[in-house]
């Protein structure tokens, strides 16, 4: 008989964002490695082309779509999130973590309103990106 291991992480703190659901379910599927970026696609055998389709320089995966490309560090500094040297302190503090994990960090060391604003702009660049993949439409 084979024994499962389940990794038991408390992501009971998404549930008491002041989110909307949709964003809330978003959240849970990266922290529990369930979002369908092109890497684990691959991963599970459905051979697409893995390169990230914001910025067709690395693999996407969530880490890369949600703390690296380069295009979501320019949309962040637009929405005065944060500058280019604070992402980039966010992104060494992270970087030997998996995505739930790093998350868990955002929620301790950002204030919520900033932790917010940041949980929908990766929901609208998740959303953008599957407009661009499945419908063809720019990115905004």
């Amino acid at each position: 008989m084979v024994k499962y291991q389940i990794e038991q992480t408390n992501f009971f703190w998404i549930w008491k964002l002041h989110i909307p659901p949709k964003i809330k379910n978003f959240l849970l599927k990266i922290c529990v490695k369930g979002l369908a970026t092109k890497v684990r696609l691959n991963q599970s055998h459905s051979w697409v082309p893995i390169q990230c389709e914001l910025c067709n320089l690395c693999a996407e995966d969530a880490i890369h779509l949600l703390f690296e490309c380069p295009i979501l560090k320019d949309i962040l500094i637009k929405a005065n999130l944060c500058s280019s040297s604070e992402w980039e302190k966010i992104i060494r503090d992270t970087q030997a973590m998996d995505f739930g994990n790093a998350m868990s960090f955002l929620v301790k060391h950002l204030k919520i309103d900033r932790f917010v604003l940041l949980c929908f702009i990766w929901w609208h660049i998740w959303f953008a990106r599957n407009r661009l993949l499945f419908a063809s439409e720019p990115f905004p």
